[in-house]
């Protein structure tokens, strides 16, 4: 780093920044992104915003505005914001008479909503990812009382001209591949089907997506070599260059990948111009230092690190690779170790075949977005040929989208880790790094030595050059050593690749550790908002779920669900549980079992006895047999039992009892109990009214002597359940109430609540505590909360 001096001194605030982001916990953030407003100002408060509109997006269902010099007053006071969002319902009458175009000073009033954080481990946290781009709020529109000021002609027309772009690739490609088009040259993923950008993401291609160095030098580069060349001028090739390159950017917006590029592209350019010598390290150390001074929580974003974590690859892992042929696979491979722990940190599993997609895939994409950008300068003139360049395109998405499903159907196509902590991915680079370093002092001591020898044979060959006897023989011996040297080069290479293959193995599996160092039981009471779902993982790592569904949170499967269980390693379901058939508790459950080509698979579903079922389980019932799905049924006072040594982890089923008549729905829930290593947990689903009675009858006769530690509230804690009768039975330790943020019903009811208070019981809910996870592990247990001590 001698001769990098401007490298060093990046590096070095890189460094600086990231010990005060990653040790700094909520403060650091707090500091880097301070705001008054979250202090002041409630949830869900009747507020007056006004500040000037730099950016607008519109969907099918809403637009979207984003506002700088913000002010928003409340309560006789003016509180200043850099940015905030407003939302407003697509209405083309309203739009019309009031359209808001960028520069416009707006004057508005309206609901403000501040952001969710993530409320289940691995879900994604919405509060933090508008954080990074200094935005705290958002506020959906009642009334606009002022729109005025000139608007920025320019930034109206780049808007504009961005959404014809749009309209065309959608309107010649059809909404699925010109949604897929428009990620690509625009960044917009607004009009994107979503099942196609999970399918990517799955697959390990979600990367083409992103506008990268590849899209931005594609285009400057390609205007800086044709004026180049044309003109003989490198300051005109420059010009142009940054020019064409600047205007995308404004189109396409400052996202890290497209800075990081273009910093990148400023560096080759000038140094191009100023005759001197392009250096990669300074470039992208001078790019990082760039973005984490307009906001250093980046630094927590996995998009910055796997945009900058690509090129670093090729500097720091590909030269190893530089002598081997197919560089190509080299390349991505490089990338993979590199980039592993971030892949895993963000969506909890990989690819296997995800190097092989990308051979295909990089080679198409260059052709595909020379296509696609030659067809869109065509478009007003070249009519014709511009659909034929567009169809083109579509042929290439096509053979992307069959390609990832093709690779799906592989089995073990892909591998499900779970998430590591910090110091697994440390550990990682230390082990990886450690065997680079060892192959490139041993590469460099060989090479050396090489020299050496061959420097002695020569001086041999030449002491006696008139003696044509020992010349031969000299000539004997420089083949011997070039042979000599060629056989000792190929065992070389085999010796670093097995180091290096151990070594990326060993640091592998450094990453899976986590889960499996645990081996009692986890049972986890998820957020699902207004509904059910909990989560157990058995001393057999088998994977249960009892319920799983929300009235208030959609999708709630795919967003809430799935991104947990992956989190904890988890790839597929051994059997869910399913107590009764409303909506609340069985919606996520039918979601995922059509999801179960990228989604978590469920084995097999568990039922009460048949005669209490509804329509709504009969269905659930035809759904779980269509996706694969054992249909199993579970009766009173029958189990699942677990042994391992002197531990026994039992699950019993205490209810419905078919013997009394009952209602299907609440009153029949199914209910079970659990036990390991003498806790005890009740599991109670929504059973009221007679269920409860009969369950309470039970609880005495058969329960009498038995402590219960944990108790399920049944239906969120309504007042209709969780009675004084019931509750003088099973006199619970903790109690957990699954229900939703502010719900419409206002569960849990506080008539519930002072009866627990009443039995000791300390309360706990996903309402303000998110997940609530309890481990147990011999005679010791733990209670987490994901937002943390939060109960009522």
């Amino acid at each position: 780093m001698r001769n990098r001096p401007l490298c060093s001194v990046c590096l070095l605030w890189i460094f600086l920044i990231a010990g005060i982001v990653w040790f700094g916990g909520e403060k650091a953030e707090a500091y880097f992104s301070p705001s008054d407003l979250e202090t002041c100002v409630e949830d869900r408060e009747e507020v007056l915003v006004s500040g000037t509109v730099w950016k607008k997006e519109f969907t099918e269902n809403r637009q979207t505005y984003y506002l700088t010099n913000v002010s928003i007053h409340i309560h006789g006071r003016s509180l200043r914001e850099s940015k905030i969002i407003l939302y407003r319902k697509t209405n083309s009458k309203k739009q019309t008479e009031n359209e808001i175009f960028c520069g416009n000073k707006v004057k508005v009033t309206g609901k403000l909503r501040y952001f969710d954080r993530a409320r289940n481990p691995g879900n994604f946290d919405q509060r933090a990812y508008y954080r990074r781009q200094k935005i705290h709020a958002s506020v959906w529109i009642d009334k606009v009382l002022k729109n005025r000021g000139k608007q920025e002609q320019w930034r109206e027309r780049i808007w504009r001209l961005r959404e014809h772009w749009k309209e065309m690739l959608i309107r010649q490609l059809g909404k699925e591949k010109g949604g897929v088009l428009t990620a690509m040259l625009l960044g917009d993923r607004s009009a994107m089907d979503p099942e196609i950008k999970e399918l990517y993401q799955v697959n390990g291609i979600a990367h083409i997506l992103a506008i990268s160095g590849l899209h931005l030098s594609f285009l400057g580069t390609g205007f800086y070599q044709f004026l180049r060349k044309k003109s003989g001028s490198y300051p005109l090739g420059c010009a142009g260059g940054i020019l064409a390159l600047s205007l995308y950017v404004l189109l396409v917006g400052k996202s890290v990948s497209v800075m990081r590029a273009f910093i990148m592209f400023l560096f080759r350019v000038g140094a191009d111009a100023a005759g001197r010598k392009y250096d990669s390290p300074t470039a992208l150390a001078v790019a990082a230092a760039c973005v984490l001074i307009g906001q250093p929580l980046y630094l927590k974003d996995a998009g910055f690190w796997m945009s900058f974590g690509a090129v670093l690859a090729m500097l720091l892992i590909l030269p190893v690779f530089v002598e081997l042929p197919f560089q190509n696979v080299w390349a991505g491979l490089s990338t993979q170790i590199l980039l592993l722990p971030i892949i895993l940190m963000a969506y909890f599993e990989i690819s296997l075949l995800s190097l092989a997609l990308n051979l295909l895939v990089i080679p198409l994409l260059t052709i595909l977005l020379m296509m696609a950008v030659l067809a869109s300068f065509l478009w007003l003139v070249f009519w014709q040929e511009s659909v034929l360049l567009l169809k083109g395109c579509g042929w290439i998405l096509a053979i992307y989208e069959k390609s990832c499903d093709l690779a799906l159907m592989f089995p073990g196509a892909r591998v499900t880790t779970g998430k590591p902590d910090l110091w697994q991915c440390m550990l990682y680079y230390l082990i990886v790094g450690g065997v680079l370093l060892w192959i490139k002092k041993r590469k460099k001591t060989d090479d050396m030595k090489e020299d050496k020898i061959g420097k002695t044979v020569v001086k041999d060959c030449r002491k006696n050059p008139d003696r044509q006897k020992k010349l031969r023989g000299n000539v004997i011996r420089v083949g011997r050593k070039k042979a000599g040297r060629a056989e000792r080069k190929s065992d070389r290479k085999s010796r670093w690749a097995a180091v290096l293959g151990t070594g990326i193995v060993t640091a592998t599996a450094v990453l899976t550790i986590p889960q499996n160092l645990f081996s009692g039981v986890q049972v986890t009471m998820l957020d699902v908002g207004q509904g059910d779902c909990i989560f157990i993982r058995t001393p057999d790592r088998r994977a249960y779920l009892i319920d799983g569904g929300s009235s208030d949170v959609k999708n709630a499967g795919k967003y809430r669900i799935e991104p947990y269980l992956k989190s904890q390693g988890i790839h597929k379901l051994d059997a869910v549980f399913v107590t009764h058939g409303d909506e609340d508790h069985i919606g996520a459950i039918e979601e995922m079992l059509k999801r179960r080509k990228m989604g978590v698979r469920i084995v097999r579903l568990i039922f009460p006895p048949q005669s209490v079922w509804d329509e709504k389980l009969f269905r659930l019932a035809e759904t779980g047999q269509g996706c694969g799905a054992k249909i199993c049924i579970i009766e009173k006072e029958k189990q699942l039992l677990e042994k391992s040594g002197k531990e026994i982890f039992r699950i019993v089923c205490l209810g419905p009892d078919t013997g009394q008549k009952m209602e299907p729905g609440n009153e029949a829930s199914m209910v079970l109990a659990m036990e390991y290593q003498k806790r005890r947990f009740l599991f109670t689903g929504d059973v009221e009214g007679a269920g409860e009675e009969t369950l309470t009858q039970e609880l005495k006769e058969h329960y009498q002597n038995v402590q219960w530690d944990f108790l399920k509230a049944a239906h969120h804690g309504s007042k209709n359940s969780t009675k004084e009768t019931f509750l003088e039975s099973v006199y619970p330790k903790y109690t957990l109430v699954s229900s939703g943020r502010n719900n419409r019903y206002g569960h849990p009811h506080k008539e519930t609540l002072k009866r627990l208070e009443k039995y000791g019981s300390r309360l706990y809910g996903t309402a303000s505590s998110g997940a609530v996870t309890i481990r147990v592990n011999g005679r010791k247990a733990w209670l987490t909360q994901t937002l943390g001590a939060c109960y009522y």
